[in-house]
């Protein structure tokens, strides 16, 4: 699927795949060429907690090239997305990983742009894993319905406490 990546300040809507003219082709007129493609991505995907790129991210930390890259991005669309909310709350988490150096990362990015931080959640995530709880789909990446309700309650629970929803008019 065409997705909005930030090249040079602006929004450009690219596949983010090899053969982009057979995936919008795919997309846009054919189901079977869709699923078929989509099919292909998930067998060639690397099994959860094997990725390459991830443990050389790990490993180099923030002297990655891509992964610096990433998050100057990020921290440019956040930028974007505070001065477009304005007095709005912004509540940014990272459910994924406690691992350095994305959560440090990630939490740079929300102190730098006055966003909350739902410092609870990836603890929450690990210590649920540690108990053997399974709160993702069989392909080891999506939420489950356990790892939704989860997510769901901590993030509640943040809004709540730091009283960020004012309360609906009786």
């Amino acid at each position: 699927m065409e997705r909005p990546y930030w090249h040079d300040g602006a929004i450009e809507y690219q596949i983010p795949k090899s053969f982009p003219l057979l995936r919008k082709t795919a997309n846009k007129w054919s189901r079977l060429l869709y699923l078929l493609t989509t099919r292909i991505d998930k067998l060639l995907a690397p099994p959860p907690g094997r990725d390459a790129l991830v443990q050389e991210i790990i490993t180099e930390g923030q002297n990655h090239s891509d992964f610096a890259e990433a998050v100057r991005t990020t921290d440019q669309i956040m930028s974007r997305v505070t001065d477009c909310a304005g007095p709005i709350p912004i509540v940014l988490f990272e459910s994924g990983t406690t691992a350095s150096p994305f959560l440090p990362a990630i939490k740079g990015i929300a102190a730098r742009h006055g966003m909350h931080f739902v410092e609870a959640l990836p603890r929450a995530v690990d210590i649920e894993e540690g108990k053997g709880r399974r709160l993702y789909s069989s392909d080891g990446v999506h939420w489950n319905s356990a790892g939704h309700r989860l997510v769901a309650g901590v993030l509640a629970r943040f809004i709540r406490e730091n009283n960020l929803v004012q309360p609906l008019p009786q």
